[in-house]
């Protein structure tokens, strides 16, 4: 058999044969050294790391470890997959953790340049932490692929706000061609024409928005700014007046792609959401089933206790709505809602004083808290603290100035005071936020027998209330 050490020129103990040897040794070793170090930079794109990053699950759901240490697994098992580092990536994003997960998409797209997702994602979750880095990879997801309505209205909604008008305005136009109605696209439209001083065509935009969403907060927001802007006073407060009645939740986006990363979120949050809805409908019993093995998943999200609280609270279920919120309170002793809904549970039970010592508590953790200022001066009136819960309510419109239940409550408990004038003011503000209100006219009405005037010009009802 023939082998290194076998030469057929060479004579045994001829000295060329040994270093005839030495050299094939040499030129085979460097081959191989050639060979390794062209598999590693295949293996490994370049400024990755190949190990995965440093994972805590600590204070998440069972549930949502259990995920991350699954998906981890599969890394480890195929550290040159993109879609096993992809898909930790996404898993990450779905349970807030986005620092890790930035690192995970990056690898995943040097494994896998041609994959338009992993740029995207990438992009995305730099939007909320770092919007000028996002730009890079949302234009490289875009190369890839560019008939993707929503990426052509994320990276458009960065530009605009690092002031890159002209290019946000390409990317807008790209979004509208091919989804007309898009909120997201229309609403940074009309931002865009706003900052152009292009009111009219800002005006068009925006309501456009408003008629497509007439249930989105920010739209109606934007318009009221547009309307101030064009100096028409009462179509503003009109708009504010429809703000205060909206729920502050964020516009969503039509999206698969981030779609597909909140499917994997182990579902505290789609419970919510869920129970919410129930809520609206009075189906109390049902949001109950669903909050209460959602809270104890996710003892973490102080939203899921008191949404737990205020159906038990519904449901007349006062003492286990108390419990959930003791717990609550002790697991977040900085949250300012917690102690809103305890101050509202001790409401309902006619323990005012105890209400005010909750209200007091969310507001000392959240002082521009308007509604806990609005259940306080409530809770004042309740004890016939006139002068306390003037003081209370006008904090609360002083915070939010469309607030037209607290214009609504000051101005009847000014009234009761004698103060005529300033309560006028009060509900006749409210009337302009709430065309037809009845309780703001029936208390107006009682003022007829007064010496003040009926009607108080707009002028003299703007210098009464910031005279207080």
């Amino acid at each position: 058999m023939t082998d290194l050490f076998e030469s057929t020129n060479a004579r045994p103990g001829d000295w060329r044969t040994g270093r005839k040897w030495l050299k094939q040794l040499v030129a085979t070793l460097l081959v191989l050294v050639v060979v390794v170090i062209a598999v590693r930079l295949i293996q490994q794109p370049s400024g990755v790391e190949l190990d995965p990053p440093e994972i805590t699950t600590e204070g998440l759901p069972a549930s949502a470890a259990r995920e991350i240490a699954a998906t981890y697994d599969e890394v480890v098992s195929a550290p040159q997959s993109a879609e096993a580092w992809g898909r930790l990536g996404m898993v990450l994003v779905a349970h807030s953790s986005d620092a890790q997960a930035k690192r995970c998409f990056r690898y995943a797209q040097a494994l896998d340049p041609s994959e338009f997702q992993w740029p995207y994602l990438l992009g995305v979750s730099l939007s909320a932490s770092d919007p000028p880095a996002a730009v890079k990879p949302l234009r490289e997801a875009i190369a890839l692929r560019n008939d993707v309505a929503v990426a052509h209205v994320r990276l458009a909604e960065l530009l605009l706000e690092i002031d890159r008008l002209e290019e946000s305005q390409q990317h807008l136009d790209l979004a509208l061609q091919s989804e007309p109605n898009d909120l997201h696209a229309l609403i940074a439209s009309a931002r865009l024409q706003l900052a152009r001083e292009d009111l009219d065509s800002s005006l068009r935009s925006a309501e456009k928005a408003v008629q497509l969403g007439p249930h989105i907060r920010t739209a109606h927001e934007l318009l009221a700014h547009i309307y101030q802007r064009q100096g028409n006073r009462n179509a503003a407060l009109r708009e504010l007046a429809i703000v205060d009645t909206l729920p502050d939740t964020p516009l969503e986006y039509n999206d698969p792609f981030v779609a597909q990363v909140l499917a994997l979120k182990r579902h505290t949050q789609l419970s919510l959401k869920q129970a919410q809805k129930l809520l609206a409908e009075n189906r109390f019993m049902e949001a109950i089933e669903l909050l209460g093995p959602a809270w104890e998943d996710d003892p973490t999200d102080p939203g899921l206790a008191c949404e737990l609280a205020r159906a038990l609270a519904q449901a007349n279920q006062l003492e286990l709505a108390a419990n959930v919120l003791d717990r609550a309170a002790q697991q977040h002793p900085t949250s300012a809602s917690i102690r809103l809904q305890s101050g509202v549970l001790y409401f309902i039970k006619s323990d005012y004083q105890n209400a005010m010592r909750s209200f007091g508590a969310a507001i000392q953790r959240k002082p521009d808290y308007a509604l806990a200022y609005f259940y306080l001066g409530q809770s004042y009136d309740k004890r016939g603290d006139n002068a306390e819960a003037v003081s209370a309510f006008q904090a609360a419109v002083r915070l939010q100035p469309a607030y037209a239940a607290a214009h609504r409550s000051l101005g009847r408990v000014l009234l009761e005071q004698g103060q005529i004038t300033t309560a006028k003011a009060h509900l006749q503000t409210v009337l302009e936020l709430v065309p037809g209100d009845k309780e703001a006219q029936s208390l107006l009405n009682e003022t007829k027998a007064t010496s003040d005037s009926n009607s108080v010009a707009p002028s003299e009802r703007l210098d009464a209330i910031e005279s207080k």
